[in-house]
């Protein structure tokens, strides 16, 4: 039975910096509430969402508010059904414990989401869903700083930050339904409710982020993602690649673990290989080789060559992903399927995304399957891996 999903989406400020409601405000021809509306209303049709929670402001979208019709929103233009519009409160966390009043008991995720990020996709959301789905209490994204950070006080440098011990954090972000109603049961406000998670002492765990997903607080942000818009609907499709990979490995020696998307994996056996048996890699890198159009894995990594006996497969990622660049391509997205029997591969999964995503700079979904008993696979004596790659040319 599939877990019962709501999602929130916040959109009850008065955007006081903006200037005014900038959820109203129209990117590429819709308003951020319509781009959010329509992220969830696809995962409504997936069947990953149940529902959808508007959050609005008490007294600042017009009539629509006290109606659960979307089609209310001044200057409207989507279709979007399913979805409940609540009143907001006076900050954003009084918001989000309306919106989770709103919310069925029987919900057992819930994914609270920024209207004011327009971009973010359909598979970020999957992720954090997806991590909570996989045992997580929380599941945000995050993104890696890359510039230099200092502590300052009065204009005077107090200390430079190590900056790999931080990064910075995004919506939509999924949680346990019963951890973030105990967060919100103290009341307190923060800035996002991975905050109210960690008060409580849950783990909150990271999926990595999207530089897309850029959260509009000023009149430049919306300029630049207009631009970022228009850029991608002038981008024609001559320049997107798509490319499959298939990989199997037996089971051999007795061992106490396995590799798959360069994690190890407690197992009482492991794959049989000349490199490390990485089947969940070989499978990306055939799919990356073929999107590219540069053969495959045993073309470029044979098994008759003793450089690559016992090999790190996430280095031969590398590798590939360095031939990739040096063919003007970047990695627009990879999603993976695993078949296996044993071991569970449930609670890998976001580690093995995270550690992918890290390698390929692209966004990464990874499912696991079992054959059901059924054939070479269904009796353990192997595991199979299927990759699916989009790659885009880049100027």
């Amino acid at each position: 039975m599939k877990m019962s999903t709501w999602a929130i989406v916040v959109a009850a400020g008065k955007g006081e910096r903006f200037g005014s409601m900038k959820q109203l405000e129209r990117l590429g021809g819709k308003t951020l509430i319509e781009w959010s509306l329509e992220l969830f209303s696809r995962l409504v049709e997936d069947e990953m969402v149940e529902g959808i929670v508007l959050v609005v402001p008490p007294d600042g979208c017009g009539t629509y508010l006290p109606q659960e019709k979307v089609a209310d929103i001044p200057g409207s233009t989507s279709k979007i059904s399913n979805v409940h519009v609540v009143a907001g409160g006076d900050s954003r966390s009084a918001s989000v414990r309306s919106g989770l009043a709103a919310v069925p008991e029987r919900a057992e995720t819930v994914v609270v989401h920024d209207a004011a990020r327009p971009l973010a996709s359909p598979e970020l959301a999957k992720s954090v869903i997806n991590a909570v789905r996989n045992g997580a209490s929380a599941a945000i994204p995050a993104l890696e700083i890359v510039d230099t950070i200092k502590e300052i006080e009065d204009s005077k440098v107090l200390r430079t930050l190590d900056r790999t011990r931080y990064v910075t954090i995004q919506t939509p972000q999924a949680f346990k339904a019963n951890v973030l109603r105990r967060a919100h049961e103290s009341g307190h406000d923060a800035t996002d409710d991975a905050t109210l998670v960690e008060m409580i002492g849950e783990d909150v765990v990271t999926v990595p982020g999207e530089r897309n997903n850029i959260k509009v607080t000023t009149h430049d942000d919306l300029v630049r993602l207009n631009r970022l818009i228009e850029s991608e609907e002038t981008e024609p499709l001559s320049k997107l690649r798509i490319g499959n990979g298939f990989d199997m490995h037996r089971f051999g020696r007795r061992d106490d673990h396995l590799v798959l998307g360069g994690i190890n994996i407690p197992h009482n056996k492991s794959l049989m290989g000349h490199s490390d048996a990485d089947v969940l890699t070989h499978a990306v890198i055939d799919a990356l080789l073929g999107a590219a159009g540069l053969g495959d894995i045993g073309h470029h990594f044979p098994d008759t060559d003793p450089l690559w006996s016992g090999a790190d497969s996430i280095e031969m990622l590398k590798q590939v992903i360095e031939m990739l660049h040096n063919q003007s391509y970047r990695v627009v997205n990879i999603d993976i399927t695993a078949i296996a029997e044993s071991p569970i591969l449930s609670p890998y999964i976001v580690s093995i995304q995270s550690r992918l995503s890290e390698v390929t700079g692209g966004g990464i979904n990874v499912k696991a399957t079992s054959p059901e008993g059924m054939g070479a696979l269904g009796n353990e004596e192997g595991i199979a891996c299927l990759a699916s790659a989009l790659i885009a040319m880049v100027a």
